[in-house]
């Protein structure tokens, strides 16, 4: 007779411990926010949500310009250096590995010139697609808009990107001396 009062007190408590972690469970996604929603809402925000002024929008607006060209700048340093190290790991090979090297560079170029081509034609049926649904007013602006943010409306639709892994014209892994590798 003990041991069923025990079981019975122990079955009781595991009832009320699993309707207790239901209820919890209930109440908290009432009250609690999700964090993709508020992520969600934050990434739609632009700089029209500030309510700046002219002056403030020109002055913000020649300070990303500047960090943007120092990126690119960046970038382009950070290009040649990884070349300067591959060309010296390049020049740590015989022969044999050189040959197994040149195989598989030229693999990595082809897929990431397949990457680079898929890239641009996705984008560029983006960009038509979206053209196709505005008016000539808003077409005007849309062209600006990629004209601002990507330099031009060509260079949106072929691909013109600040992606160094995708617009490198000399891949990185690639030892500038071995013309035969390219």
């Amino acid at each position: 007779m003990r041991r069923s009062t025990i079981g019975l007190i122990i079955t009781g408590c595991f009832a009320l411990a699993l309707i207790g972690g239901g209820a919890a469970g209930i109440l908290l996604t009432r009250f609690v926010t999700p964090r993709n929603t508020q992520s969600t809402q934050s990434a739609a925000l632009t700089l029209d949500d500030l309510q700046l002024s002219n002056s403030q929008r020109d002055q913000i607006r020649q300070i990303w310009e500047g960090v943007k060209d120092m990126s690119d700048e960046y970038a382009k340093e950070a290009n040649q250096l990884k070349q300067q190290r591959e060309d010296k790991l390049y020049g740590l090979l015989d022969k044999e590995q050189q040959e197994k090297f040149s195989k598989a560079n030229q693999e990595y170029n082809d897929r990431i010139s397949k990457l680079k081509s898929d890239r641009q034609k996705a984008l560029q049926k983006a960009i038509e697609s979206t053209r196709k649904l505005l008016s000539d007013h808003q077409r005007q602006t849309y062209d600006a808009i990629l004209k601002e943010r990507l330099g031009s409306v060509s260079d949106a639709a072929g691909g013109s990107s600040h992606a160094v892994w995708l617009t490198s014209s000399s891949p990185a892994t690639q030892p500038a001396d071995q013309t035969s590798m390219r």
